[in-house]
């Protein structure tokens, strides 16, 4: 197996650093990612991005365990390797998250924060009781969906819909490509015709679509993510270890890793030109 990350790189940082573990099958968790270091958590982070697998929408409950577990015992194991540890991890995709968590929190005394659909929040903000869901298929089947709607939207009309579509429309957003609107449209067609007024963004690719999906949506609607959600969750697990509110020279002085198990790494002036980083270092893939 190659090196999960460049030696040198990983090297480089202060063992005393807060390091963060942020795991999804491509490009989606980069929203939950962009949340976390708009919010005041001074902390660098791992982002394993596993397109070998992807997408995870697609695959069956027992291949994501498997392969879940495999990417973080990995990466456990090597900053462990340089007398380094994470102080959490997390799962920043809402498919992987409705399967996994258990096994992991189970499996690692690390703290771990998953994502999981905004049904909540939804239900609560709804003013007509009609709220719409867009997650992916393995989410929309899954029995983790269905306790959610059943615990927190019993007396609202929840219209679901799967979609592998919009996965790969963010998947190429950020390779440069432009979306079509007119696909988009029909997509989003079922949410229109109920006339939701609350839109459940249910994987986090689809916030990186927030602007396109916003622009073709011709009736009043609210989108809902879980992006903030996760910041401030994720900034209380970490505030009773070493975490602390930074300020810009702080946050700069930390860096960010983005690593990937497909053959060719994604291009790093796009992330630049995404998130305005200027301590982006890339690391080799792994099979």
């Amino acid at each position: 197996m190659v090196a999960l990350t460049d030696t040198a790189l990983f090297s480089q940082s202060d063992a005393s650093d807060v390091r963060i573990l942020m795991l999804d099958s491509g490009v989606g968790g980069l929203s939950v990612f962009k949340e976390v270091i708009e919010h005041p958590i001074s902390c660098s982070i791992d982002y394993i991005c596993d397109h070998l697998y992807f997408p995870y929408g697609l695959k069956n409950a027992e291949t994501i365990i498997e392969r879940v577990h495999f990417l973080v015992s990995t990466a456990m194991s090597e900053s462990h390797a340089f007398g380094k540890r994470y102080q959490a991890i997390v799962i920043a995709c809402n498919t992987a998250s409705t399967q996994v968590l258990e096994h992991l929190r189970k499996e690692f005394s690390v703290p771990v924060v998953g994502v999981v659909p905004a049904v909540k929040p939804a239900a609560e903000q709804s003013q007509n009781g009609k709220i719409g869901l867009l997650a992916t298929e393995a989410t929309v089947q899954g029995v983790y969906l269905k306790s959610l709607i059943s615990d927190f939207a019993p007396h609202v009309d929840v219209e679901v819909l799967g979609s592998a579509e919009l996965v790969d429309f963010a998947e190429a957003k950020l390779a440069g490509q432009s979306i079509n609107l007119d696909e988009l449209t029909a997509i989003l067609t079922p949410f229109r015709d109920k006339q939701v007024d609350q839109l459940i963004l249910g994987c986090t690719h689809f916030p990186l679509l927030k602007n396109e999906i916003a622009a073709v949506c011709d009736w009043p609607v609210q989108l809902v993510d879980s992006g903030s959600a996760i910041a401030r969750r994720l900034y209380h697990v970490l505030s009773n270890e070493v975490t602390r509110p930074c300020d810009q020279n702080i946050s700069m002085s930390h860096y960010h890793r983005f690593l990937t198990t497909a053959k060719t790494l994604p291009d790093v002036r796009l992330l630049h030109a995404i998130f305005h980083e200027t301590s982006v270092n890339f690391a080799k893939s792994i099979d």
